[in-house]
């Protein structure tokens, strides 16, 4: 892997935090996508800041149809990246203190999970009853302690193989990324997760986030793309599904690395968070369905058929499939095709 020019992509509206200073600190390029509210005080600091202006001057065609007020704006940084050449682009949010480990990734994975279909990828690096947002409701009381061969079904079992990842999701201590039923019965955690590298195997799928996720390979970068028309806490989830299909047809896999980052969580209410994450709730095994019926051909369209596929199956509205458009469009004239 190249990674002699990385980066990581934040989006924020807050002033900067002691992450986004820590960010900076290191041996990473910082770019910031900033929205509508987002305070001028990035203009100066030593970071690549977009604000609303400098997207619609650098990518008008997806600046312009992108809602404000949105997630979704990260979009405009992940393109900065891609344009500029980055090799290695990261993602976070202004609320994960980097640790000194931030950064380092496996040279080489020789772990895979290789069943079930859905791992609790939690439970490999800890005791807690825990799982991630995004993991498929039903699926919760037998996963949380899918490591004890309690039900056969959920056992996550994990052979010897060697391969690198397309991406890497690395996790998050103090209070990670978990659902708001989690949050709800449970209260805010703080968790220290063990050390581990696994690969997933084909056909095996875990959610991930943009929390702590590291992109090592250009073939994934259009698989970047962040949903506009689901609610806030679906949209990282969704892509992140959405990913591992289109890098599957490539020949990728998502990879697994221990905590490197301290979350200190920006204040959310747990119910609103509830009712943006239904959709993973109610529809999640719907939302598999429809993207299993796709058939891929390896290439960055990949992307448009499968949301085109998740708008049939009236997952997302018909304005994605315009903002999808918009994404390729910008993304051909910033790179070579992968």
């Amino acid at each position: 892997m190249n990674a002699s020019k990385k980066c990581v992509t934040l989006t924020t509206v807050n002033p900067p935090t002691a992450a986004v200073h820590a960010f900076i600190a290191s041996d990473f390029d910082v770019i910031i996508a900033g929205d509508r509210n987002t305070p001028d005080d990035y203009h100066a600091l030593d970071c690549t800041f977009l604000d609303l202006r400098a997207q619609h001057a650098q990518f008008p065609t997806l600046a312009k149809q992108l809602p404000v007020d949105s997630y979704a704006r990260k979009n405009l940084g992940y393109l900065y990246a891609i344009r500029n050449g980055y090799t290695l682009i990261a993602e976070s949010d202004d609320d994960n203190l980097p640790g000194e480990n931030w950064g380092e990734l496996p040279r080489r994975f020789t772990r895979a999970v290789t069943a079930p279909a859905y791992p609790n990828m939690y439970a490999l690096y800890t005791d807690a009853r825990i799982w991630p947002r995004g993991f498929p409701l039903d699926k919760i009381a037998a996963a949380v302690d899918a490591t004890d061969a309690t039900d056969a079904t959920e056992t996550i079992r994990i052979e010897k193989q060697t391969g690198d990842a397309f991406i890497v999701q690395a996790l998050v201590d103090g209070d990670p990324d978990v659902d708001a039923i989690h949050r709800l019965v449970f209260g805010a955690g703080d968790i220290a997760f063990n050390a581990g590298d696994y690969l997933l195997a084909r056909n095996v799928l875990s959610p991930f986030n943009s929390q702590n996720t590291f992109w090592l390979n250009r073939a994934a970068f259009a698989f970047l793309y962040l949903p506009a028309t689901v609610p806030f806490r679906c949209c990282d989830i969704l892509r992140g599904y959405v990913a591992q299909y289109g890098i599957w047809a490539r020949g990728g896999r998502l990879g697994f690395t221990g905590p490197s980052v301290r979350q200190a969580r920006n204040p959310h209410d747990y119910l609103d968070d509830f009712a943006s994450e239904m959709p993973l709730y109610l529809d999640f095994h719907k939302i598999m369905t429809a993207l299993d019926a796709v058939d891929l051909n390896g290439d960055d369209n990949d992307l448009r058929a499968l949301y085109r596929q998740l708008h049939r199956a009236g997952f997302v509205d018909a304005f994605e499939l315009q903002l999808v458009d918009a994404w390729l469009e910008q993304l051909a004239s910033s790179c070579a095709p992968a």
